[in-house]
């Protein structure tokens, strides 16, 4: 595991070196930038309006900027403080999912110690993570996706310990992960989601896993409530984390967009909430404005459902697209990137569809033939859309493999991967899609890529044995 940070961080510091200079701060990140400054000289989260008037403010969520801010006050105003802290973060992200791959493979394998099939496959998980162009190519971003991934690694990694130990050392780090937990919602809110999910992975029995999933929520919740106070006293009106839920509601709502994002100004702005000013306060009305929209032609909003995921999982070239827009690299060379994320981005999802197949015959070889039939189905067809620009059909039916058997289901690693997966579908059908939200997926997706690769090297291996064993009894005197 340590191997695996050092060589992960030392791939993603040669990025920041290489970006220092060359990727400012870009689109959400500018703002951080900005807000990061004001946190490092005292003034809190707070906006410098072109007036001289400052107001407090809560639109995007505080946690990258206080991280960031925190690294500006201690080290200086460089951005380049932040892709380090997105490099280190980015390398315990790695470490987690390959520890995790690690233990689901064993498992697959039916805790048959550890065999070749399973050291190679999770060397080949370590390199596709640790020289992935995505999370690579994304780090000198300041942005909060590839934060938000690497935390909620580490922290299904500490509920995979906690269910492991089972005693009071277990809750220990059970609250451990509660905190990394909150850490995440403050870099993303809808990362709460993944809260009482984790609480029911935790343990075995059933009552357990319900306390232990309450405990985890409201543990969570808990240390996020004093920032929502904050709001609550500052913004005029109570804020969970940030106040930009409205914001993306109303924009998941243009036809204009195609499921993607689009500027809220001219005639998008409605009527009634041009002049509302205050920040929480327009987020609300922007919000009541989408639920009318959206009551007002469903039918129109649900065709929009199959672009936002196309947006958020086919279209999810995330790091070339930051350095493009920043103007680090070229207009000749972003194609070629794209072409790279792309590569690696569904070869990830076909080994990870692969690993969910094979998990089912693995952990639960006692299926009927009907739900065989179903699942081989299930994987050929699913598995003609990756190459596509629907692949997003692909996740939906590895969403559905992990959820229909218990032991993948149940299991920290991939039950944490269904879990990311099912939220980033329900968010993203919801709001707007973009390519940047599928980022934490590559992190969760590591334990069945491993699965899968299990798989294809002991179908490749076992012509070899096959061969051997005859050579052996060939021997004389074998019989």
């Amino acid at each position: 595991m340590w191997a695996v940070f050092l060589c992960a961080l030392l791939a993603r510091l040669a990025m920041c070196w290489w970006g220092a200079g060359r990727v400012p701060p870009t689109a959400d990140g500018s703002f951080y930038h900005v807000v990061a400054q004001r946190i490092a000289a005292g003034q809190g989260y707070t906006w410098l309006w072109p007036d001289g008037a400052v107001t407090y403010a809560a639109h995007y969520p505080v946690g990258y900027p206080a991280m960031v801010g925190v690294a500006y006050r201690a080290l200086g105003v460089q951005p380049a403080w932040a892709m380090v802290e997105n490099a280190l973060l980015g390398a315990l992200g790695t470490a987690a999912a390959c520890h995790l791959a690690w233990h689901l493979m064993r498992q697959v394998r039916g805790g048959q110690g550890v065999t070749r099939s399973v050291v190679w496959a999770w060397r080949i998980v370590a390199v596709l993570l640790i020289g992935s162009p995505t999370l690579l190519l994304y780090t000198p971003a300041l942005m909060t996706e590839s934060c938000v991934g690497a935390v909620m690694s580490a922290a299904t990694l500490l509920v995979f310990w906690s269910k492991e130990r089972g005693n009071s050392r277990g809750l220990w780090l059970l609250a451990a992960a509660g905190a990394l937990l909150a850490w995440a919602c403050l870099l993303r809110p809808q990362s709460v989601l993944m809260a009482p999910v984790l609480g029911l992975l935790s343990a075995v029995a059933l009552r357990r896993r319900l306390v232990h999933g309450l405990l985890l929520t409201a543990l969570t919740v808990g240390l996020v409530t004093p920032w929502t106070l904050r709001n609550c006293e500052r913004l005029e009106r109570c804020v969970f984390v940030s106040a930009n839920g409205g914001w993306n509601l109303l924009i998941g709502t243009f036809a204009e967009g195609h499921g993607g994002w689009v500027a809220v100004d001219g005639e998008r702005v409605p009527v009634e909430c041009r002049e509302v000013f205050s920040e929480a306060g327009k987020d609300a009305c922007f919000a009541e404005a989408g639920r009318r929209r959206i009551a007002a032609a469903p039918r129109d909003w649900v065709r929009l459902i199959p672009h936002k995921l196309r947006n958020t999982l086919d279209f999810a070239a995330a790091g070339t697209e930051h350095l493009a827009a920043s103007g680090a690299v070229s207009s000749e060379l972003k194609p070629r990137l794209q072409s790279m994320e792309y590569l690696w981005q569904r070869g990830l999802l076909a080994l990870g569809l692969l690993g969910a197949w094979a998990g089912w015959t693995r952990l639960s070889p006692a299926w009927s033939a009907p739900t065989r039939i179903f699942r081989n189905v299930l994987l050929a067809a699913s598995a003609c859309t990756i190459p596509s620009s629907w692949s997003w059909i692909a996740w939906c039916a590895l969403a559905l493999l992990v959820l229909l058997d218990s032991s993948l289901r149940t299991h920290v690693a991939s039950g944490a991967c269904l879990g990311v997966l099912a939220s980033t579908l329900l968010i993203h059908s919801v709001f707007f899609g973009a390519g940047r939200y599928s980022i934490p997926l590559w992190y969760a997706m590591a334990p069945l890529v491993g699965v899968g690769l299990v798989s294809i090297i002991e179908v490749v291996a076992r012509p070899r044995r096959m061969g051997a064993e005859v050579e052996q009894w060939k021997k004389p005197g074998v019989t």
